[in-house]
Parts: structure tokens; sequence; C-alpha cells
């Protein structure tokens, strides 16, 4: 499992297969992130504050780079004595933090929330049958113009269950 690289700062450098990153797409698309300067130091100091104004709550953010695809972590702070951790992952391409109505439940109940969201990555157009459906592919997104499967692309999202369960999950809670 690749370790993630964490950056800076949230801002990516992006190489795609598309005339620009986000461009429209006549097959599937394709980008490669790395972020636009690594953290040189602990992660922790790279964390920023993110509030979500329609929550109407506070997080920690953190952008990251894993199998070149990048993305941002936030969560919820714990409250008091380390406690259980739930990790959200939106659905599909998980270029969105989804579920606020369980997260602020979840926070509310003394849990540690920590949601992953994917950068939209590369596009894909579908064909002429749904000629107006456009999508950024978040962690779908292949880094080359290779053809690639869900099983390597996977290999991302594990790769930050894992640092969110070595990093932001407390061993005494686990």
């Amino acid at each position: 499992m690749p370790e993630p690289t964490i950056c800076a700062q949230a801002e990516f450098k992006i190489v795609s297969g598309e005339e620009k990153p986000y461009g429209e797409a006549t097959k599937w698309g394709w980008a490669s992130y790395s972020c636009a300067e690594d953290c040189a130091a602990d992660w922790r100091k790279c964390a920023y504050a993110c509030p979500d104004e329609k929550m109407k709550m506070n997080f920690t953010c953190l952008a990251f780079v894993v199998d070149r695809m990048g993305g941002r972590l936030r969560w919820s702070e714990d409250r008091g004595a380390p406690g259980p951790t739930v990790l959200t992952h939106c659905p599909v391409y998980g270029s969105c933090w989804g579920y606020p109505e369980l997260v602020r439940e979840l926070i509310e109940d003394g849990i540690k929330v920590v949601q992953i969201k994917w950068e939209r990555g590369g596009y894909i157009k579908a064909p002429l049958t749904y000629p107006n459906f456009q999508k950024g592919l978040g962690w779908w997104t292949r880094q080359d113009e290779k053809p690639s499967s869900f099983q390597e692309l996977s290999i991302g999202p594990g790769a930050m269950i894992k640092w969110v369960h070595n990093q932001l999950a407390p061993a005494e809670a686990n």
C-alpha cells in the first residue's frame, strides 16, 4: 500500500490527458496529481482550519496525493477522552464530503468523523444516449492514458483508510 504524500497547502500540480485539467473529454480522461509543495514537516503542521459554512461546524483539513491522485481529508476534533473514529467516503467518485446529517449526528454524539474527498480528476463524457452527462471521476481517475481497473484504482482509497487508521484514529479507542 503506498504512503500518501501530504501537501504543504491545498494546492496541486496537475498533468492531464486533456487540453485543460477539467476539459471535456470524448473518452475516459486521465490526470496525474502532485502536491504544489510537499509538507516538509510533521503532517500536523500542514493541517489547516476548514469550517463548513452550511453545516456551521469546524473541521481540520489536510491535502494529500496518493497513487498520483489528489484529495483532501477533513475531520472533527476529539471531544475529551479519545473515543471512536468513523470514516466516511462519498459514494461512487468520492468527490464530495457527503452525509451532512449523519456527520452532524455522529459529532454531536461525541464521535470523531473523518471524511475523504477526492479531487475531480479526469472527465468522462457519456455517449450519445446521455449527451449532457459529464462527471469528474474522483478516485476513479486513471493516472495516465493506459487502461486501468477498479482493483488498481482502489489502492488510493485503501491507502488513505490505512493512513487515517494509523494517524487519526486513537489506538486506545480501537
